[in-house]
């Protein structure tokens, strides 16, 4: 039984092929019909002329983990047109997130019951194998806390479970050429950033390596600023605890001033843990300084001395030259690295408005204003690329037989509005959204 026909629909189906325009059918999970479907029996109709039919976005590089789970129908990455994320989950940390111990096997069922692609979870731990028989996606590694040799046994370990893939983290881009080379598995370097001018090395040093045969892919986000923890600023193997000592952290203090030079209107506050601080929350640390009548540093410290770690701010370093540049490699797909957070959820202070809108600034501002891709070509690194280089089947295109992931929007609309200082934002321009064959976004959501 058709359940769903959206009507006259212009379809970019993902594979960067020109648009078309017909209709789309759908029954339960799966698209059954592209194509005329005029005098079909249908459950609803919906009148999509004008309108864009994209597959569900892939986000190739998400921060939820396990949450994803616990989340409602809509979400900041629902809002998106978001219908699958790729996320890393520690097998460790299970029995954290759940009443009880959960194995993988366990999570892969809660998963399936909930509607997820649990093939977008790749494992930090070493029982990888038994996870990636057991359905996960491959391995993750994270360059800060794993050494390049345990990288290739991680990698390994997920090729013998029949996942022969892995995501990296922190990487330096030859040690990420190197797992690829050595475990001869697929590597998918997530968050690719660089310093001014250096992302065309980056990206002739990955060319090389896959002309001599070696699978390498990368994801960007379409944003300036990067998420940094305050205490990422301070000198390697100071703790926090130091601090308390005038003395040391007036030393700590200048070495920062010397080592980072004049960043200070490049760092904005963004979330604290304190409600009595969150006043500062959006103002650069220049002002922040001037106002505390201290060196940039030390309010830096100050900072990190009475909120830790949830001391978290917006760091403007990258260039949008160089994103433009990361895109026009076929083999760079997009990722959020952001969670997904409950649209009602306020408690996190500034979130990066990537968590909000990473989508359809793509379509806004690299197809719409800057003019790096075609909408076509923009579709598909959000869709059918994520699909393959993560092993996702029957995801990221449209097509008979597919899953039922849609993103319907208005292409001149279709646009994002979150700032830095106003993160909670939603997008505009879409119209309906489906998972599943599910609808999570429209009139009817």
């Amino acid at each position: 039984m058709i359940t769903t026909v959206l009507e006259g629909v212009s379809i970019i189906d993902g594979t960067g092929r020109p648009r078309f325009c017909t209709d789309i059918a759908l029954a339960g999970e799966r698209i059954a019909i592209v194509g005329d479907c005029t005098g079909r029996e249908a459950r609803r109709r919906l009148d999509c002329r004008g309108s864009i039919a994209a597959p569900g976005f892939i986000d190739a590089c998400s921060h939820t983990g396990s949450r994803w789970l616990t989340l409602p129908g809509q979400s900041t990455k629902t809002a998106q047109g978001v219908a699958t994320e790729i996320t890393a989950i520690s097998a460790k940390s299970l029995s954290s997130d759940w009443e009880e111990s959960l194995s993988f096997d366990g999570f892969l069922d809660l998963a399936r019951r909930a509607g997820y692609e649990a093939k977008g979870s790749f494992l930090a731990d070493a029982g990888v194998r038994e996870a990636c028989e057991a359905g996960a996606g491959g391995g993750f590694i994270d360059f800060e806390l794993m050494s390049p040799s345990d990288a290739v046994t991680l990698a390994r370990e997920a090729r013998a479970g029949g996942a022969p893939r892995v995501v990296v983290a922190n990487a330096q881009i030859d040690d990420a050429i190197a797992v690829a080379e050595r475990a001869a598995v697929h590597v998918h370097v997530a968050r690719v950033e660089s310093a001014p001018r250096e992302m065309e090395r980056i990206l002739e040093r990955i060319d090389r390596a896959r002309t001599r045969g070696a699978s390498i892919s990368i994801d960007v986000y379409p944003y300036v600023a990067t998420w940094i923890s305050l205490e990422s600023l301070l000198p390697a193997r100071v703790g926090v605890a130091a601090l308390e000592d005038e003395a040391f952290a007036a030393t700590v203090a200048l070495e920062m001033q010397v080592r980072l030079g004049d960043i200070w209107h490049d760092v904005m506050l963004a979330s604290v843990a304190s409600e009595e601080r969150m006043a500062w929350c959006g103002m650069r640390f220049d002002e922040i300084a001037r106002q505390m009548r201290v060196s940039p540093a030390r309010a830096v410290l100050s900072f990190v001395q009475s909120e830790g770690g949830e001391a978290r701010a917006f760091y403007f370093r990258l260039r949008e030259d160089d994103i433009a540049t990361a895109l026009s490699a076929d083999f760079c797909a997009v990722g959020s690295s952001a969670p997904s957070y409950d649209l009602r959820d306020r408690r996190f202070g500034l979130v990066h408005p990537r968590a909000y809108g990473t989508f359809p600034r793509i379509v806004g501002r690299y197809v719409r204003r800057r003019k790096t891709l075609s909408l076509e070509e923009a579709v598909r690194r959000m869709t059918s690329l994520p699909a393959r280089i993560f092993g996702l089947d029957r995801r990221g295109e449209i097509a008979e037989g597919a899953s039922a992931d849609l993103t319907i929007f208005d292409e001149r609309e279709f646009v994002d509005t979150a700032t830095y200082e106003q993160p909670y934002s939603l997008p505009t321009g879409l119209r309906y959204a489906f998972i599943n064959g599910r609808q999570t976004i429209g009139e009817t959501s």
